[in-house]
């Protein structure tokens, strides 16, 4: 029996509310990392009707539309914004994980409400990957940032009168692709920044990054022209995949400060996220296979290189083709190039390498490297595949 989409979003949002019940203000989902991708909160409803029961369901249908087209930008590369999916009512419904409603307020014709939507992350993964479009599949390790404020010759960034560091303590944006924290301001904080401001070029970037536990730091300079506001944004403090370039920008002043310092966070995000896109995108229209030997020495060591495959971004899917005792026989489908595919599974603890002879190799770092024994071995039945009479796939 196919359910109707009002009475679909009622057992979500009913399900969501008997499993949720929180001390905040508005309700928060109980997800974190890369699943905070496919949340959106603070939706505000505030629609008219013939009745409250009419204004109600269109309103939560338009903010659903609202939240699905933030999650699939979000996810996406700017240049396809043009080619995203339109999904009818019921396929939207169909995608939503669940809703939760905060501050509900109705009269006769009028819905009033804020909401926070979660979307099936798997489900709008396969919608992309149907629809042959590129779109990250991880989020870049936290950043914190330190907002620096010049005005003629003075340059401040702890200071009660710094009004780029008082805006982002009102307004830091929730973006789950490139979390920015900003720093308590202490007297720690004073401590390990002070060589900003005595002439050195350097200060203690490590202790801030052990205090805040992130992977590096941003400079956000903001020079405050007469009519314009120009930053600077410098990443320090990063290496890898998870570095950040250096870039600049300026905004007008024509509509205030405050709202110039909007424009310029905006700004900064978007930069941000873009750049994390471009360089973390899954082309799955591109994917390739290869087959992999995984040297073992027990049942333990295959479940641990599993796990670490599971949480692979660019992996595909991977199909267990034999088992033994002393080694594993994979096909890995991965979206980019195997030397991309190799630097996130090294990320991950991983060490994929070819043999002169063109073999890929895959074993824990951890671990001493175990040779294989044999080349690949011919695709065998599932009664064959294992020892232990395990056979899994990556969905």
């Amino acid at each position: 029996m196919q359910l109707k989409p009002c009475i679909k979003r009622l057992v979500s949002v009913v399900l969501f509310l008997a499993a949720s019940f929180y001390a905040e203000a508005f309700p928060a989902f109980a997800s974190s990392g890369y699943d905070e991708l496919f949340t959106v909160r603070w939706l505000s409803v505030d629609n008219t009707d013939t009745t409250a029961a009419v204004a109600r369901e269109k309103g939560i249908l338009e903010a659903e539309k609202k939240a699905y087209d933030i999650v699939l930008k979000r996810l996406t590369l700017p240049s396809d914004a043009a080619n995203l999916p339109v999904p009818s009512s019921d396929e939207l419904v169909n995608l939503v994980q669940d809703l939760s409603i905060s501050g509900e307020k109705t009269s006769s014709v009028r819905y009033m409400a804020d909401l926070a939507v979660r979307f099936k992350s798997d489900a709008v993964k396969k919608l992309l990957q149907d629809n042959s479009l590129s779109f990250v599949n991880s989020v870049a390790k936290p950043l914190a940032i330190l907002p620096i404020y010049i005005q003629g010759v003075r340059t401040v960034l702890w200071e009660e009168d710094n009004p780029w560091l008082n805006y982002w303590r009102e307004h830091n944006p929730d973006n789950p692709l490139v979390q920015l924290h900003l720093p308590y301001g202490d007297a720690l904080d004073n401590e390990s920044t002070a060589p900003l401001f005595s002439g050195s070029n350097s200060f203690n970037i490590q202790a801030l990054k052990d205090r805040y536990q992130v992977s590096g730091i941003l400079l956000l300079e903001m020079k405050h022209n007469k009519d314009s506001l120009n930053v600077t944004v410098i990443p320090v403090g990063q290496s890898g995949e998870d570095s950040f370039t250096r870039f600049s920008l300026t905004v007008s002043l024509n509509a205030g400060l405050q709202k110039g310092m909007e424009a310029a966070v905006n700004a900064i995000i978007t930069t941000l996220n873009n750049e994390w896109k471009e360089n973390n995108a899954v082309y799955f229209s591109e994917a390739s296979s290869i087959v992999v030997i995984v040297p073992i020495t027990s049942l333990k060591d295959w479940l641990e290189v599993k796990q670490r495959l599971d949480k692979a971004a660019f992996i595909k899917h991977y199909d267990l083709q034999a088992m033994r005792k002393d080694k594993v026989q994979l096909t890995i489908s991965f979206a980019r190039s195997p030397d991309k595919l190799a630097t996130e599974l090294a990320a991950g603890g991983l060490i994929l390498e070819q043999t002169p002879k063109g073999l890929w190799i895959l074993y824990d770092a951890k671990n001493a490297k175990i040779p294989p024994k044999a080349e690949p071995e011919e695709e065998t039945s599932d009664t064959e595949i294992s020892v232990w009479g395990i056979s899994e796939l990556k969905e």
